[in-house]
């Protein structure tokens, strides 16, 4: 939910308070996990991932559009122009590959607890627009789509990985200019 930027990064104790139909669901399918495994006596992880890239993502979110805009530009198959939502959002933004080894050593560690699968240091959409057109070899113009802006959209969202690096000793290693 909408967490003050004074409170960022949000750390695993911050109250939640889902602000959108998808949070809702992350957080109704944590409370059913923790119910059963508390019930039941077993230890639990649950994994909070914040937002990650790579390969192969679903073409709706920020980056991987942006990609395949400018890879069907740079073809000839689009005009110059990429098609946006809100720019001036904040995310923790982890590759892919990052992720990956995250659970990877939650899973190894035997960890319990929620805890956040992030970087703690949030990047506006716009930066990360700005680092592919970079890389881009056209000249390319933006413009701001209205059926890409989120009816609620959080303007900073950051998580404090300290708990995951105390249980595992994982940090991210790839940067996000490499992803």
């Amino acid at each position: 939910g909408f967490v003050p930027q004074e409170r960022m990064p949000i750390n695993e104790q911050e109250p939640i308070a889902p602000a959108n139909p998808y949070a809702f669901s992350k957080w109704f399918a944590e409370t059913l996990l923790l119910d059963a495994a508390t019930k039941r006596g077993l230890q639990l992880c649950i994994c909070r991932p914040f937002t990650h890239i790579g390969p192969r993502q679903r073409p709706e979110f920020a980056a991987s559009s942006f990609a395949r805009q400018i890879a069907s530009i740079e073809a000839g198959k689009a005009e110059p122009v990429i098609r946006v939502g809100n720019l001036k959002a904040q995310r923790d933004i982890m590759d892919v590959k990052d992720m990956a080894a995250a659970y990877l050593a939650v899973a190894r560690s035997g960890a319990a607890g929620p805890l956040n699968m992030a970087t703690g240091k949030p990047v506006y959409i716009s930066d990360v627009l700005d680092k592919l057109v970079a890389l881009s070899t056209v000249d390319l113009k933006v413009e701001i789509d209205p059926a890409r802006l989120r009816p609620i959209d959080i303007p900073l969202l950051a998580g404090d990985p300290t708990a995951l690096k105390k249980a595992t000793g994982w940090e991210p290693s790839i940067p996000l200019e490499r992803s």
